[in-house]
């Protein structure tokens, strides 16, 4: 069993693209046992990896009416959601896992870091918002991803 990350969003709608580049960030660190993918939409193809996970983290963005620094990032359990077993247009990590439930009969542990966002014209940068939200994202999961260092004892 591993462990995985699934970053996702539009990278040509500015603050819309923060979760490919958070999961980019974690890819770079080569951490054993996480499988890391960015992706522009949750799609079902990632059911099959879904189910092999014993835990998964969605990173998106979520837009914030009045962008200004200050917002954090969101995390949150979600579960597979049994009421709703369509695939529209439009997958969300509930509806993913209720996939993954019906496809495998098993879903991983799962939460939701959702990146406040204010600006999603045309472009590949990220608001100040953003940027903010993003590195306290990485920070948030460095912590949690990589184990501690444990001091050496002679």
């Amino acid at each position: 069993m591993t462990r995985l990350l699934i970053g996702y969003g539009n990278t040509l709608r500015c603050d819309d693209g923060v979760g490919q580049a958070i999961a980019q960030t974690v890819a770079d660190w080569q951490l054993p046992h996480l499988q890391v993918e960015a992706c522009h939409q949750l799609t079902p193809e990632l059911a099959p990896e879904l189910a092999l996970a014993e835990r998964a983290w969605f990173i998106d963005a979520y837009a914030v009416p009045e962008p200004a620094t200050g917002h954090s990032m969101i995390i949150q359990p979600i579960h597979a959601d049994p009421q709703r077993h369509s695939l529209g247009h439009h997958l969300t990590p509930p509806l993913l896992l209720s996939l993954t439930e019906q496809l495998y009969g098993r879903t991983p542990a799962a939460e939701w870091l959702l990146i406040p966002a204010g600006d999603f014209s045309f472009g590949e940068c990220f608001s100040p918002m953003t940027q903010q939200a993003m590195e306290e994202a990485i920070a948030w999961l460095q912590a949690t991803l990589t184990p501690p260092t444990v001091p050496c004892t002679n």
